[in-house]
């Protein structure tokens, strides 16, 4: 088990610093200079070239990354184009981003089990269709319907946020999140309790009488569990990256807002500390799901 644990991190670990050196290579091979920006049209050669020797962007792009990199293993994420420290730049935004994709995820965790199982179990016909429609459907749609029912035509609640988030400003967020993903995980936990209900053992429980939400919970969910278990680990990642398009729909101050500011200003500092967070968090989720499959 221990090294299972191990192989499943260095494995996460390796994908999480070729995932951050891919993004520091794209953006070292954008067009134009973040320099200009954020020194004004006013700055002279000296001053650009001094501050280009300072933030490590007169190196070759492996010398920068890898300086980035053993300073970033030490906490210090470094300074932006402004001079502005980016570890207090992302850690004011973070906060926003992780409670709106971890609140979607406890949702989808949460629900998509018993759903998949009442589907399995009752053989609706309704919610079939309804995830099928949910799955095809961008978060971006999905935000616009909500706030134009919710917040226009209904005014139950508002439409962006304004200041810092609370919960009633979270609600639409929060489900026009968590929808496109449950209905995708719901449909990935039908087919695993309607593969494992046709196992001997469970057909033999349900004949001897038990309940069937007994059979559940206590013969078959622990079955699909490595099934369900993979498909939340994929879930954690494309909830991160569904939230930056959600906030940007809502108006809420996370990572998405510094990331879309950061890759127009060229500052490649900033992009890279403010996705290294939300990588690692998805790296992590995706390892623990890992684990999970390798024990089953």
């Amino acid at each position: 088990m221990f090294r299972l644990a191990i192989r499943v991190l260095a494995r996460r670990v390796a994908l999480l610093a070729a995932a951050l050196a891919l993004v520091s290579l794209t953006q070292s091979l954008l067009p134009g200079d973040g320099l200009f920006g954020a020194l004004g049209p006013h700055a002279t050669e000296q001053q650009r070239a001094a501050l280009h020797h300072e933030l490590w962007l007169d190196r070759a792009w492996p010398a920068r990354f890898g300086h980035w990199a053993a300073h970033a293993l030490g906490g210090d994420l470094g300074v932006t184009l402004r001079g502005a420290d980016v570890s207090a730049v992302v850690g004011s935004a973070l906060p926003n981003t992780l409670v709106l994709a971890g609140c979607a995820l406890v949702l989808v965790s949460l629900l998509s089990p018993l759903l998949g199982g009442f589907w399995a179990l009752s053989k609706s016909r309704l919610l079939g269709p309804a995830t099928t429609l949910f799955v095809a459907t961008p978060e971006f749609v999905v935000a616009v319907g909500l706030v134009l029912v919710f917040a226009i035509w209904l005014g139950w609640l508002p439409a962006a946020v304004v200041g810092e988030p609370d919960p009633a400003a979270l609600a639409l967020p929060v489900v026009a999140l968590t929808l496109p993903q449950l209905a995708w995980n719901t449909a990935v936990a039908h087919a695993a309790v309607a593969d494992q209900l046709r196992a001997p053992h469970v057909a033999a429980a349900i004949r001897d009488g038990l309940a069937r939400s007994r059979v559940l919970v206590r013969h078959v969910l622990p079955s699909a569990l490595p099934a369900i278990a993979g498909s939340l680990g994929t879930t954690a990642g494309l909830l991160f990256s569904g939230a930056l398009v959600v906030e940007s729909v809502f108006n809420i101050p996370g990572l998405g807002q510094i990331i879309t500011a950061a890759v127009s200003g060229r500052d490649e500092n900033l992009v890279l500390g403010a996705l290294a967070p939300a990588v690692a968090a998805i790296s992590l989720v995706l390892a623990v799901a890992d684990f999970i499959r390798g024990r089953a």
